[in-house]
């Protein structure tokens, strides 16, 4: 039927769809209360309408031929979604449609139809995923069994038949360059489960929309050779992201990557590779503390006001940024009162890890119901009770024994700072993690102190605390030959260190243990491993008052050389 504007706007206002009406010719590019109409079934050839579709709206079976369709303004803040269901576009609309596309301002999903009817409009690997659902037959699709080789001989046809006819250029160069090592149920499994396994990507010059488009996938013990990853800031939601899991990563290139100003490479964040692999984030929980560690920061960084209602907004502003949020201090055990009203008010998640010192302070926390149940990280300098209250510099009975800690069967793991004096050896290394062993703890943490010339951290008598830095690489070696497999690539962290992971269930242990290196090295070291890193982590500090910091800016530093 045909109908005038005022009513149009009163079948709008009641209704928010147009389904079999006669819009021909009629200007409705003023009307400001229209803007995500449903349409559907209706006569809009030559009709000028300010047509916005969100999640909520879209058009279907409908000749849009002719019909204005600018978006007024472009607001690249807001990515808009239209959705088409067997519409038929003319050239000048499609081409507008693409640009908008390639600015990043509209995400477009369509079905077969549509695809078919607009062979040259753009559309993106998750609409050409969910089309080429829709045409399979349902099954089970991780089941082989499910399907004889004719029928996805027949299938993989109509995969490749869209990849062929669709302008998704991106998701085609994919397929295109894996294709040959698949068989026809693995190619029926990459669109419908999403999953890559165990093939090789070569010889692929990889910019910001293949990228987008690869992280689509699951990539799991895939291999990357002589690729190169042009691409300059990305800017990806999460959500796009899939897991990475490589076995062999040989001859990559990355252009733009080339600094030599670390701090200019974390200020761009450019490093959003997909070996990029984690943002992690210490909170100081205040800097008091009980102990008085001759290596630590703490006395010396800037006395900033311990500020909990700015700690705990900023934490629900940016929880869902990090990999892993780690609450110390200071000694966050001290803080009874503030780890509650986090958990009680922001409430801790598997994320967390509360880092503390073991001191008895931390009976009042594990008596606590609610927060006995988070993950504990115990600064554990040695394995013997007196050794390790030494360089606390605290006596004895200020500490929670090693034993009284395992039988409070908190989910525990362990973090050792190794001076001279201290874990200062290979044997030493060696008999803590047989030690830690004994009583089934699974992950150990060892860290070295930072070693820069200009920030070396000397004892009274101006003899250097950090030990050789061969007692780690020995200590590897030897856990090597027995049994552990050391991860391939090192994390290389914005804080200045490199992280070697090595995993076992060999005899060594009784249990499944995961031992960490964590190496720190000098700022010139650290600008010349983070161009080449595989992967890479970026950690941030948030300051008892409540702002966040990089943990290689200035103050830190400063407070370093004092």
């Amino acid at each position: 039927m045909s109908i005038d504007i005022i009513n149009y706007k009163n079948i709008l206002k009641n209704t928010g769809y147009i389904e079999d009406i006669n819009l021909e010719n009629v200007d409705l590019s003023k009307i400001p209360e229209i803007e995500n109409p449903l349409i559907g079934y209706a006569n809009l050839h030559n009709t000028k309408l300010r047509m916005l579709f969100t999640d909520s709206a879209g058009i279907r079976k409908t000749d849009l031929r002719g019909t204005s369709i600018r978006i007024e303004p472009k607001d690249k803040l807001q990515i808009i979604v239209i959705r088409l269901n067997d519409v038929l576009l003319d050239n000048e609309q499609i081409a507008y449609l693409n640009e908008l596309q390639n600015e990043d301002i509209i995400e477009l999903t369509c079905d077969y139809e549509t695809l078919k009817s607009n062979p040259n409009l753009l559309v993106s690997t998750h609409s050409i995923k969910e089309i080429i659902i829709d045409l399979l037959p349902p099954g089970n699709s991780w089941s082989i069994s499910t399907y004889t080789k004719e029928e996805l001989k027949e299938q993989v046809s109509i995969i490749e038949n869209i990849l062929n006819t669709s302008s998704c250029p991106e998701l085609k160069m994919i397929y295109d360059n894996i294709k040959d090592q698949m068989t026809d149920f693995e190619k029926r499994y990459m669109f419908t489960d999403s999953f890559i396994i165990n093939k090789t990507f070569h010889d692929l010059t990889i910019n910001a929309k293949l990228y987008e488009c690869l992280r689509r996938f699951f990539l799991t013990h895939c291999k990357f050779k002589n690729i190169i990853f042009d691409m300059k800031t990305t800017n990806f939601t999460d959500g796009y992201t899939r897991k990475f899991e490589l076995d062999e990563v040989e001859n990559i290139k990355f252009p733009n990557f080339i600094k030599t100003d670390l701090k200019e490479i974390q200020e761009k964040r450019i490093a959003d590779t997909p070996f990029t692999i984690r943002h992690n984030l210490y909170v100081e929980l205040g800097r008091t503390c009980n102990a008085k560690c001759e290596f630590c920061r703490n006395a010396c960084m800037q006395k900033d006001k311990y500020n909990l209602k700015k700690i705990k907004k900023t934490l629900i502003n940016v929880k869902n940024f990090f990999n892993q949020i780690y609450i110390g201090g200071g000694e966050p055990s001290l803080k009874l009162k503030a780890l509650y009203d986090l958990n009680e008010e922001y409430l801790f998640d598997k994320n967390f890890t509360i880092i503390t010192n073991g001191s008895v302070t931390l009976r009042d926390v594990i008596n606590n119901y609610y927060l006995r149940n988070q993950n504990y990280m115990i600064s554990r300098h040695s394995y013997e009770d007196v050794q390790n209250a030494r360089i606390f510099g605290l006596p004895t009975n200020q500490f929670i024994t090693f034993d009284e800690l395992c039988r409070t069967d908190l989910d525990l793991s362990l973090a050792c700072t190794c001076i001279k004096g201290g874990m200062d050896s290979v044997n030493k290394l060696l008999e803590y993690i047989k030690f830690a062993d004994e009583y089934d703890i699974e992950n150990i943490l060892f860290t070295n102190l930072q070693d820069d010339a200009s920030i070396s951290v000397v004892q009274n008598n101006n003899t250097f605390l950090n030990i050789d830095p061969n007692v780690f690489n020995d200590t590897i070696r030897i856990l090597k030959n027995n049994g552990w497999i050391q991860e391939k690539y090192p994390i290389i962290s914005n804080s200045g260190y490199e992280l070697i992971t090595l995993k076992t269930n060999s005899l060594f242990s009784k249990n499944r243990m995961t031992v960490r290196f964590k190496r720190y090295v000098s700022k010139k070291e650290l600008d010349m491993l983070w161009q080449t890193a595989i992967k890479r982590t970026f950690d941030l500090s948030l300051s008892p008052n409540g702002i966040l910091y990089d943990d290689w800016s200035e103050n830190h530093i400063k407070s370093l050389k004092k």
